[in-house]
């Protein structure tokens, strides 16, 4: 085939066969070489200069940043799965699942009560270092929000995120 001049041809055709190849650097249906405009090759470098230099600081900002500190009346619907802080004293004595793989206990917070809860092995360091909270005690918790029609729970992800006030 013989090439096709440059004014006939649209930007990401290929100039040999006339096909649309986008801006890839060869065509995939003649094997043909294909001129990527400059424009084009300075804004890859960019955006990948950019998403590089992005992450770093998306990571840092996330890290930095503290949840909210909810009030139980406060909980919504909408609120579902947001990542919290709640304040509040522990209701009732924890409750340990067969083979310590589940703890929960109650949170009051003065405004209404929220189940907090531990799974797998955030449970298992809470409860083999005896970080267990007592009924009464003061504690700060973060985690992940679950919002049902009948109740709130509160899912710690970290042992870290349970701490006694």
């Amino acid at each position: 085939m013989r090439a096709k001049s440059m004014e006939n041809t649209q930007v990401g055709n290929c100039l040999v066969c006339g096909r649309y190849v986008g801006t890839i650097k060869n065509c995939p249906y003649c094997d043909a070489a294909i001129q990527v405009s400059a424009g084009i090759r300075w804004l890859r470098l960019a955006a990948v200069l950019l998403a590089v230099a992005g992450l770093p600081l998306l990571y840092l900002t996330a890290r930095a940043r503290e949840p909210e500190v909810v009030l139980a009346e406060t909980i919504s619907p909408q609120m579902n799965f947001a990542h919290i802080a709640m304040r509040g004293s522990v209701k009732s004595k924890p409750y340990i699942g067969r083979g310590k793989d589940y703890l929960s206990f109650l949170l009051d917070d003065g405004t209404g009560v929220v189940k907090v809860f531990a799974s797998g092995k955030t449970a298992h360091i809470l409860i083999d270092n005896n970080r267990l909270p007592t009924a009464g005690a003061r504690m700060s918790v973060r985690g992940k929000l679950h919002v049902s029609a009948s109740e709130s729970a509160l899912e710690i992800k970290l042992p870290g995120h349970l701490q006694a006030d």
